[in-house]
Parts: structure tokens; sequence; C-alpha cells
């Protein structure tokens, strides 16, 4: 930490004189100036509403200041030739850490010139991800941040150890002179095992200058299975629905439904189909419309082998959900159960994966990236609508997922994947994450009436969902 705070100091330094002289002294008097004489610096303020900052400029001929943003005024705005002090003040503070960066152009003459103005950032300490969520056999882990100030980090948890700190080199801002303040900063930390029988949470001070700030960091529990156990069975429901379709909401309302009657036994994926408006639509739908043969809008599959079509009334409906999912949990009991973590870091997303294999086979797994929360207009909703389980990406191969390393009866199978989270997503705080495991198989059991059952070589054998930040844990039926 030594190290890191020279290196701070240092910046301070580099920055000071980085604002030095804005000023420029003009010529008085004896014979025409045919160029303005303005600052090379920038003009550099703090971080609070009204601080500012001043330079003396020259003009030989009448000029105007032309603002570039709102969040500053400049006086005075214009003048005939002369010598004037020119003023940059703030409207409102900065309250990020990072510089804002602005400019303004002073017009005199015929010619033009650029100036840039440069407000400091708030002191303080900013983590990429205020929650890791680690396996419980992670050996070290890397916190991200920003950070403006010097600061010191303590774990209140014997198991995690700050093990090394990395600071960035200094960045030059946009006026080619000046340094940012803020670096982007790592931590290592050195992660004991969890062996204890349950989840377990350690909280990681950092302090400085600044208001102190806390990041939680939270280790899964090993995964014991009890084998003479049943896995809990859940159903993933694919709906593919889109903005435009004024019955989709419909079969969104009944699935909705059954998930209260029947608590935590569907997982909802939303499609949304290709010309679906919002940045709704998923790029990859064709490819899953041909696969499951969707013939109409709103469709839904269940567990890779039950097509549902739309009925009405909505309880019609309903009264179909709930039976396929009543269906797969007596006559298709899971074979697997599943247990994963996630982390999103520096828009980077991390999913870790234990599936437990009660029986070989060969099993695959597919993985999709949903988000949730996401308000824009829909046909059939007099009002802004709120659609939630959207596919933002398929993590594994489209269609039938990635196979899983072979496992004998009774093994613990494990499973990653690293991806760079895509520029559709909204919001990386709705996200989640929804991982199936697929099995050869087909539909033996046909018993649900209004059901298309579709023989596609694998069935999804059991499901879970957890958020983009969080984990789940292998769950039994009672």
């Amino acid at each position: 930490m030594k190290n890191g705070f020279i290196r701070l100091l240092q910046l301070v330094f580099l920055s000071a004189a980085a604002m030095t002289a804005l000023s420029c002294d003009g010529e008085s008097g004896g014979g025409d100036l045919v160029e303005p004489s303005l600052p090379d610096a920038a003009f550099v303020l703090d971080a609070g509403a009204g601080s500012s900052a001043a330079a003396t400029c020259t003009f030989a001929d009448a000029w105007q200041a032309e603002p570039g943003s709102d969040a500053y005024e400049i006086a005075p705005a214009s003048g005939a030739a002369g010598t004037f002090e020119l003023v940059v003040r703030a409207k409102e503070a900065n309250e990020a850490i990072r510089e804002r960066e602005e400019s303004f152009t002073i017009q005199t003459g015929g010619s033009e010139k650029r100036l840039h103005i440069i407000q400091r950032g708030m002191p303080g300490i900013v983590p990429v991800s205020p929650t890791y969520t680690i396996a419980p056999d992670a050996r070290s882990l890397e916190i991200l941040l920003d950070a403006n100030v010097a600061f010191s980090a303590e774990s209140d948890a014997d198991w995690v150890e700050v093990a090394e700190v990395k600071h960035s080199d200094p960045v030059l801002l946009q006026d080619g002179k000046t340094y940012s303040d803020s670096l982007r900063s790592s931590l290592t930390l050195r992660i004991g095992e969890n062996r204890e029988p349950r989840e377990r949470t350690a909280r990681l001070s950092l302090s400085g200058s600044a208001e102190p700030c806390l990041i939680e960091i939270r280790q899964s529990a090993p995964l014991t299975v009890e084998w003479d156990r049943e896995f809990f069975r859940r159903t993933a429901i694919v709906r593919f629905t889109a903005t435009w379709c004024h019955n989709c909401p419909l079969m969104a309302t009944a699935i909705a439904t059954v998930q209260q009657t029947l608590p935590e036994r569907i997982i909802p994926i939303s499609m949304h189909a290709i010309n679906s408006e919002g940045g709704l639509a998923f790029y990859q739908v064709g490819r899953y419309e041909k696969l499951y043969d969707v013939g109409g809008y709103p469709t839904g599959v269940a567990n890779n082998m039950a097509k549902i079509e739309n009925e009405r009334p909505v309880e019609a409906l309903e009264a179909v959900i709930e039976a396929a999912v009543e269906e797969a949990s007596a006559d298709y009991p899971a074979r697997t159960g599943i247990s994963a973590h996630s982390q999103i870091v520096d828009n980077r997303l991390r999913v870790d994966v234990s599936v437990a294999v009660r029986q070989q086979d060969e099993y695959s797994i597919c993985a999709f990236l949903l988000e949730n929360s996401i308000v824009y207009s829909q046909s059939g909703i007099t009002e802004d609508y709120v659609h939630d389980n959207v596919v933002r990406a398929v993590l594994t191969d489209e269609l039938f997922g990635d196979p899983l390393p072979a496992a004998e009866s009774r093994e613990i199978v494990k499973y990653s994947i690293d991806s760079e989270l895509p520029r559709s997503v909204v919001n990386p705080e709705n996200l989640c994450v929804v991982i199936a495991v697929a099995r050869p198989a087909a539909p033996e059991v046909q018993g649900v009436e209004k059901v298309i059952y579709l023989d596609l070589g694998t069935i999804w054998d059991n499901a879970v969902v957890l958020p983009a930040n969080g984990f789940a844990a292998l769950r039994y039926e009672e």
C-alpha cells in the first residue's frame, strides 16, 4: 500500500503542474494584434458546484465564447478588442470520481479556438462490483476499483488476505497536458478453502481520505450430495414473443400464475422475434423457431420437448402449462442436480457450474443470459410493459448445448463459462443466468392434452436460475 500511496502523491504533483499558468499576458498598445492571446492549458475546476478557474486573455477584435455544455458558465461571454479575465464557473458538482471534461470555443476575427474545461471528481473509492461470489475451492480473487485517493484495504475474516495491490498508469486527459487523478486499481486477494457446510461472508473495507467503501465477498459451501434424496425438478419454458404480438402477454400472464401455483418449478425464458422493437430482439431466434417448428406467436416449449400454443381463455392456457410442469416432475424426474455461482467483473461474466450426476449418461449443458425489468411498449397493453426474462445471449452452443465431461453414476461434474456481456444489455444489475442440463431421451409419456410433443433427441433433465452476481444451491424434493 505504501507504493500505491506514493504513486497517488506523484499524480497530485503532475496534475498541479498542468494547472499552473492558466493566464497568458497579452500585448497592450503599440500596434495591431493579429492573433488572440489565449491560454494553452485547460481551465481546471474543483469538484464542487460554483468552483471556478480564470485566465487573462487579450483579443485584437471583437470576440464571443460559445459554450459546449449547460453545466458551465463563461463570464464575460463576449466583448470588444482588449484584455479580459475570462472566468469559467461550474453550475453543478461533479459527483463522480473521474474528471468531467468539456470544452468551449472562442470566435474572433474570423478564427475559432477550442479551450478545454476539466472539473475534478469528488474524492472517492468506487469498486467495479460491490459484491463477489466465489467457489468454495477458490484460491484467489481479483477486486477491481477506481480511486482518486490513497487507500488501505482490510478484511474482517481470516480467510481473506490482501496479497498484492496494483495501479494503472496515469491517464492523460483530453487537453493533452493534465493527468487524471483517478486510477484503476486491482487488489489480489488470497482466499482460503471453505470446508464448512454453509456459505460464509467476508467484508473488505477500503478506507482513505474519502468515505470508507465496503466490498462483500460471499463464498459458497462445498457441494455435498445426498445421493439417496431426489433432486428438485424444475421446468424451463422457452416462450416466443414479440412487441408487435397482441396475444403474447396472455402466455406471460399464464406462466406467472402457474409460477405462484407451483413455486420455483418454472423458469421462463423469453425469446423475442427478430423484428421486435426496443432493443428486445434476439438475433439467433430464427434458429430456435426452426428447431421447434414455431408456427405463430406466442408459443412455449417446455423442457425441450413439450410445445404449448396459445389458448383462450387464459385459464385454459394455465391448465395446460401446469399439467406439463407436473408431468415433468412425475414422469421425468431429474437425474441431475445443479448448483452454480456467477460474477460480473469489468463487463465480463464468469459462471461456475457443478452438476451432480445420479445416473451415467451423455449430458450437455445449455446456458442463457437473461435480462429483467426492461420497460417498452407492447401490443395488447395500454401502457408501457415490463419485459422480463429477455434472452440477451446463449452462452453455450446455440441449440443443443455443450457436452459435459463424462461422469460415472453419483459423480460431480464441473463446468465454467467466461463471456463478455453483449452490447444489448441495458442494466447489468438486472441480469440472470439460466442453466439447463440435457440428456438423450424421447418424450415417452405424452399425457397432456393440447401439448405437441417434440422428439428432438434430447430433453432438459433439470434447470436452475441465478442472479448474474449470485449463486444457486443444490436443492432436493421435500
